[in-house]
């Protein structure tokens, strides 16, 4: 049994150190936030950049903060799904869980940060291709896994994929919520919710064929 099997789903994909930024109090000036544990990674990525310079950050975040840390919350819970699933085989198991801990897994801040750079390089298909090929035979959740995926990448602003995936469904996500990278929070936001929509319009069918 290697290091990563000996550890414990806990202690794999959530071993990130406590960390406190500045924050402004009315009263004392003094108080500091905390990021524990899981907070760190769902947490918006411009935010970490905050903690990582030690910067003065408001408890408060912005609407947009708060939706790219739904977005990670929806990879994080498929990906988790997907690991504790009974009916996968250990060898998808094990490929998933190198995705998941690549998503998710870090000893501190910079380490996510990281981890984020490298997996949003590269198109859907590539950086998740254990968790689409897990979810092959839904539609939806293809589609939800996609988008998000497509979502976060134009938030973190890194280079644009190659887009010469032969799957019809991630086709369909790059033309509806398309390239270049580093498209504006009120651009990428709607296209997003919007595909999400038809995600949510496939549900009955994908179980209904699943049953």
């Amino acid at each position: 049994m290697n290091e990563h099997q000996a550890q414990s789903p806990k202690e794999q994909h959530s071993v990130f150190q406590e960390m406190t930024a500045s924050t402004p109090d009315p009263r004392t000036h003094e108080r500091r936030m905390t990021i524990g544990l899981p907070t760190a990674a769902f947490t918006a990525t411009s935010l970490l950049h905050a903690v990582k310079r030690d910067e003065t950050i408001w408890t408060t975040s912005t609407f947009a903060q708060d939706v790219e840390s739904i977005g990670y919350v929806i990879l994080y819970s498929l990906y988790k799904h997907a690991v504790e699933d009974s009916q996968v085989s250990d060898d998808l198991r094990a490929e998933l869980s190198k995705e998941f801990t690549g998503f998710f897994s870090a000893a501190n801040i910079t380490g996510l940060l990281t981890n984020r750079a490298l997996r949003f390089r590269h198109d859907a298909e590539e950086s998740m291709q254990y968790l689409i090929a897990y979810l092959d035979n839904d539609t939806a959740l293809v589609l939800c896994a996609a988008a998000t995926f497509n979502f976060l990448s134009n938030l973190n602003q890194v280079k644009k994929p190659r887009n010469d995936s032969l799957d019809p469904i991630l086709r369909m996500v790059e033309q509806e919520l398309p390239t270049p990278r580093g498209m504006p929070f009120v651009e990428a936001y709607p296209l997003w919710i919007e595909i999400l929509r038809e995600a949510a319009l496939e549900l009955p069918r994908a179980q209904g064929s699943a049953s």
